[in-house]
């Protein structure tokens, strides 16, 4: 049988979104039926790889203007128009106590919309890439430090630590 080739999942290029490749380093699976286990979209947030499960996101995009809003917590960056839609931006290391890079190459990606309508995106560094991760690797290992992180793997020699989506949400409740 013949290693399966890999491929974009679509034309970046065509798309005009170039940007998004980021020097050719991001790499898009080839989609496999056969293979067992669950997509999840990888990102960097300073120098720490984390994953998010592929159908809680939307889609990723540019980084986007903002605007502020008062009263609000500093990790909460502010609200920007996506495509005629408002879309709330959080920055994850803000909410973790744990300062805010900027980058150049920064994208947010973009959540599933929730019941209430309004969309949620995170402030990345940089978007990495699509993986499969097989079921049986993935092991729930809560970290006390931080309850949205679900557990950390090894994939191609890097340690990527798992987000979970649910408890990330709940954290960012504002009251």
């Amino acid at each position: 049988m013949k290693n399966p080739v890999k491929k974009n999942l679509f034309d970046l290029e065509t798309l005009g979104m170039t940007d998004l490749l980021e020097d050719s380093d991001s790499i898009f699976e080839e989609v496999d039926s056969r293979k067992d286990g669950e997509k999840y979209i990888t990102f960097l947030l300073g120098e720490t790889h984390f994953a998010l499960p592929s159908n809680a996101v939307s889609e990723v995009v540019r980084s986007l203007p903002s605007t502020s809003l008062p009263n609000l917590p500093n990790w909460f960056v502010g609200i920007a128009n996506l495509r005629g839609d408002i879309i709330s931006i959080i920055d994850l290391l803000m909410l973790w106590n744990e300062g805010s890079i900027e980058s150049a190459k920064s994208k947010l990606i973009v959540l599933q919309s929730n019941d209430c309508g309004s969309q949620i995106a995170f402030k990345v560094d940089k978007f990495c890439e699509i993986i499969t991760l097989p079921s049986k690797q993935l092991q729930e290992s809560q970290i006390a430090a931080n309850p949205q992180i679900f557990g950390k793997l090894l994939h191609k020699s890097v340690e990527i630590t798992l987000l979970s989506i649910e408890k990330l949400l709940l954290s960012i409740k504002i009251t």
